[in-house]
This record gives C-alpha cells, structure tokens and sequence, in this order.
C-alpha cells in the first residue's frame, strides 16, 4: 500500500493533488450543458372553403311554351369528417421504457461504462494546462490520472449527489498495472467531506489521451476511524 508521500513513479500526494483537482475543474466546465433553442412552428390559418355555384340554365321553349331545363340532381357532398385520413396514433409506452435501462454489472461486479468521457474532457482547449501537468508526470502515472479522470466522471453521472474531486486508485489496497492497463480493487475516492471505496478496471488509450474501455463500481463509505491508517487525508485542496 503506497504512503501518502509517495505514488507510482515517485511523484508526491501534492503534485498529484494539484494534477487531478485540475482535470477536475476542466471536467466540471467543458460539461456545463447547453441550451438549445427550437424555433416554434407557426400556427396555419384555417383555410376558408369557397364553393362555386352556377347559375340556373336558361329556359327553353316548348310548345310556345318556356319550360326550364331539368337541373341535375344535387350530388352530395363528401363530408370532410369521413373523408379526412385518421391522424396516426400516439405509441404510448408503458411507463419507464423511455429510458434504456443502465447495463447490468459483470461477473466481477464491475458495471461497464455506455459512454467515455476523458478523451472528450481533454480535447477541450480549456484542458491546455491539465494537459500541460500531465506532460511532467511519467507515463504510467498518465495512465492512472486518465483512469482516475473517466472515473470521477462516471460516478458523479451515476450518483449526482456525489461530487468527487479526488481519487486514489491505491487507497486500500496495491493496485495492479500492465501497460494501459489497470485493475483497481482497493481504490477510494473522496466526494465533499468523506472518503467512498471504488474498484474499477481500465484500459488508456496508446497516447494517455482517454480510455478505451472501463467499468466500475462504488462501494462503502470509508469510516473515518480508517482514514488515518490509509492514508487519506480529511480535506483536499490544490494548494496543499
């Protein structure tokens, strides 16, 4: 179990305090969600119906006599009721299909993530200077803040009530990397003023830009009687 001190690669709790809070707050803005406006579609007058009616024909004379042509029987009209097609109808759902369901756990309980978010999140011009500090750690450090970032991620968009700002892959127990690969069992993250067990397993991309596959699960709060044996400190701060 590594110390407080000291991380994978040699890097100190502080620089990667200050590292992961930074992709924190980049991840917070570059998901701000956008308003979109739809122009409303403007309601059609009703159109007024004209009928055209001739006027009688002319009188013909018979026998010295004017007797007026024979008008044709009136044809019916069609009644617009009837001859309207049906409009179609609603396909109501049952109620909650609307929403697909979250994808069953695996068989180490470990839920799969639908979508990715760190590539995303880093893309965005406002990451330059996570980018930036994540250029002067070693390269299996990036990988684990890249995990550490799509985890952070994925449990506040399972949980908004959870709002993490740190996560320590190696809390409660060794990590095990191979390459862009990580399987985190013992991990823990901290969300406002406590400390939650995680595990989660992932895989970073060949550039350390992103994920290309992870799944998690969150697990108990941490006791804070805990805490201290494990290293985890009450508070995060970036200037610390």
């Amino acid at each position: 179990m590594a110390a407080l001190t000291q991380v994978s690669g040699g890097w100190s709790f502080r620089h990667c305090t200050a590292i992961a809070a930074t992709l924190h707050l980049v991840l917070a803005l570059a998901l701000l969600p956008l308003a979109l406006s739809h122009p409303l579609p403007l309601p059609q007058d009703d159109a007024v119906r004209v009928e055209l009616v001739a006027p009688p024909p002319p009188a013909r004379k018979l026998d010295g006599r004017l007797e007026p042509e024979p008008m044709a029987a009136p044809q019916p009209h069609a009644d617009p009721a009837r001859s309207a097609p049906s409009p179609p109808q609603p396909d109501i759902k049952p109620k909650g299909q609307d929403t697909p369901a979250a994808p069953a756990p695996s068989r180490d309980g470990l839920t799969p993530a639908r979508t990715l978010y760190a590539a995303k999140i880093l893309l965005d011009p406002r990451s330059a200077p996570a980018l930036k500090d994540l250029e002067t750690i070693d390269v299996d450090e990036q990988v684990v803040q890249v995990c550490n970032l799509e985890a952070m991620e994925q449990i506040e968009r399972q949980d908004p009530s959870l709002k993490p700002d740190f996560v320590l892959a190696y809390a409660r127990d060794d990590m095990r990397q191979h390459g862009l690969d990580i399987t985190a069992d013992g991990a823990a993250f901290h969300s406002k003023d406590g400390w939650y067990g995680l595990r989660y397993r992932c895989k970073a991309k060949a550039d350390h830009r992103g994920v290309s596959d992870f799944a998690f699960a969150v697990e108990e709060a941490v006791p804070e009687a805990q805490w201290a044996d494990l290293n985890l400190p009450s508070a995060i701060s970036s200037g610390e």
